[in-house]
């Protein structure tokens, strides 16, 4: 037996550890505010503010990324 997994598209949004600013308004896409409202992206403060996204495939995990920058 063979099979494939059809490509799919996703929508993306930059995560830098929150959703609102110091004023208090969110600044992600209106889909993320919505998703975060109904639960479907949950913020885990106890683990170093990972995302968890639930997908048909499961629960994935988003979190910041941190890079640095060296002289050349």
């Amino acid at each position: 037996m063979k099979c494939r997994k059809k490509t799919v598209e996703i929508e993306a949004f930059r995560y830098d550890g929150d959703f609102i600013d110091k004023d208090g308004n969110y600044y992600i896409p209106g889909w993320g505010i919505e998703a975060f409202e109904n639960n479907v992206i949950k913020y885990n403060s106890y683990d170093k503010g990972k995302l968890a996204i639930e997908t048909l495939e499961g629960t994935m995990f988003a979190s910041t990324l941190v890079t640095e920058m060296e002289d050349i």
